[in-house]
């Protein structure tokens, strides 16, 4: 598994060795799963890719996640349906080994061997030739 803090300028990081590197560098790991709360998910845990993980809180292989301005962030499926919408303000932060503090909607856990191929505003995820990520930077504010 890899993990991947995006600071929301297209600058991905990675952590090597895996969910108990990361929990030993005394990143917080909140072992709650998220819950919905009139449309809205209090997102807990990073978001994961990774099947039958149990660390982080579930997208599906295809998704698009949008990073708005206000800060807030959205999710959408394959299918193009929202799987759910977050406030960033509301999830759970950790630190960064820079002292940084981001919120875990930043925070992608990510099947090994997966290929990142950044844009503009955008960055794609690649498991071989499989698109299973696009996260989007947007430069406006998310309205409903």
């Amino acid at each position: 598994m890899q993990i991947l803090i995006d600071n929301g300028y297209n600058d991905v990081s990675e952590i090597q060795g895996g969910i108990e590197s990361w929990t030993n560098a005394g990143y917080p790991v909140v072992t709650s799963i998220s819950y919905s709360t009139e449309n809205l998910t209090k997102v807990l845990t990073p978001f994961s890719l990774i099947p039958d993980d149990t660390k982080g809180t579930p997208i599906p292989m295809g998704s698009t996640i949008y990073h708005w301005a206000n800060k807030v962030t959205e999710v959408v499926g394959p299918d193009g349906r929202r799987f759910l919408i977050a406030l960033d303000l509301e999830a759970a932060t950790f630190t960064t080994s820079t002292g940084d503090v981001r919120p875990v909607t930043w925070i992608y856990l990510i099947p090994p061997d997966t290929t990142r191929v950044p844009g503009n505003d955008s960055e794609d995820f690649y498991l071989g030739d499989r698109l299973i990520l696009s996260v989007v930077t947007k430069s406006e504010d998310y309205s409903d």
